[in-house]
């Protein structure tokens, strides 16, 4: 019995510490391509949130970082952006959203603006919000698998 009570103590010691869901999506599912995505099938809702597109080329680069008023129009607008869709060769664009409401939205995208420095963030999308320079970002993660 002794021996037993001592495993069962070392396993719950080595189990990871529980970790808050990342709010970033599709959970659990690869990323989706941009170009064959549809948003409303996609689980995506037509509200406020973040949306991060990049490509996977020999150099993968993060293009857009926005805060949107609407994911799915502005899902919809990248995917017809030119600019955006020039980056589809280079190892396919894909996208992450996630539902962030007011006022965390706007300082959630600066941070993410400052850290990943987006190659097309001068490019507009539908629904984008505009980001007021006057304001401290608040630190916000990235989508999972994903790197600066």
């Amino acid at each position: 019995m002794a021996i037993g009570k001592r495993l069962k103590s070392l396993v719950d010691r080595m189990r990871p510490i529980d970790q808050p869901p990342s709010p970033w999506r599709p959970f659990d599912a690869p990323y989706p391509l941009l170009s064959s995505f549809d948003p409303a099938s996609g689980g995506v809702a037509p509200s406020q949130g973040l949306l991060a597109i990049w490509h996977l080329g020999v150099r993968p680069q993060w293009l857009k970082v926005a805060p949107v008023s609407n994911l799915q129009l502005a899902i919809r607008g990248a995917a017809q952006s030119e600019s955006i869709l020039f980056f589809r060769p280079n190892g396919g664009v894909y996208l992450a959203w996630a539902a962030v409401q007011s006022p965390a939205l706007i300082v959630n995208a600066l941070f993410l603006v400052q850290k990943l420095r987006p190659a097309l963030q001068a490019v507009p999308l539908a629904g984008e919000i505009e980001l007021p320079d006057n304001l401290k970002p608040l630190e916000f993660s990235l989508p999972p698998g994903t790197v600066e």
